[in-house]
């Protein structure tokens, strides 16, 4: 896949997140939400080589809070995906200016 197509999905993608983002933080949208759900949960400790799970208690908090910043999330995931965007043009100008570079060479 060129850099262009690349950037062709990455630029749509954000832009499908943008609006859904702005739908979901309209004034007009009165429901909203979804389950989240925690799984393969670990923490480890530097100088131990051993991982724990997650309690049910921190799983079950972590998972009401990430429910209730679900609009939050959906701003956040649409920036994310725009500076992915970005970085997929600048790398699709490169292979341009490079292509366009072979052409001007004499040969």
């Amino acid at each position: 896949m060129s850099k262009i197509e690349q950037f062709n999905q990455a630029d749509g993608k954000a832009k499908r997140l943008e609006q859904f983002a702005e739908n979901a933080n309209s004034p007009q949208t009165d429901k909203f939400g979804g389950s989240v759900g925690i799984s393969g949960t670990y923490m480890g400790y530097y100088g131990n080589s051993s991982a724990y799970e997650w309690s049910t208690e921190a799983i079950e908090a972590i998972a009401s809070v990430l429910q209730s910043q679900l609009r939050t999330a959906a701003r956040i995931a649409a920036v994310k995906a725009r500076a992915a965007a970005e970085e997929a043009r600048i790398a699709a100008q490169d292979e341009a200016r490079a292509i366009l570079g072979q052409l001007e060479e004499p040969q």
